[in-house]
């Protein structure tokens, strides 16, 4: 998230939901199938992007960093839900 955010946060109890894009090498094939690729001009460059509805379940955020001046300043960092957490998302 930064100054780029959608405008389309949704707020729950235990989570938040927005429109967030990837590229297409980073998800599975059927998403990119079910979704399509789209093209957006940044930096420059044509980039290739699945659009995609992501939720994010706040009891998974270990980390909040911001950048300034391309140095990262951890604004929260909890170990132990990495501890706890991680084993859900490894295969």
């Amino acid at each position: 998230m930064n100054q780029h955010t959608p405008p389309d946060i949704v707020l729950t109890d235990e989570s938040f939901t927005c429109s967030a894009f990837f590229q297409p090498q980073q998800l599975d094939a059927s998403i990119v199938l079910a979704n399509g690729i789209i093209q957006k001009h940044f930096g420059g460059q044509v980039i290739d992007l699945v659009p995609v509805r992501l939720e994010v379940k706040l009891i998974d955020i270990w980390a909040v960093s911001e950048f300034i001046k391309g140095e990262q300043h951890d604004l929260f960092l909890d170990p132990e839900t990495v501890k706890l957490r991680l084993t859900a998302f490894l295969p």
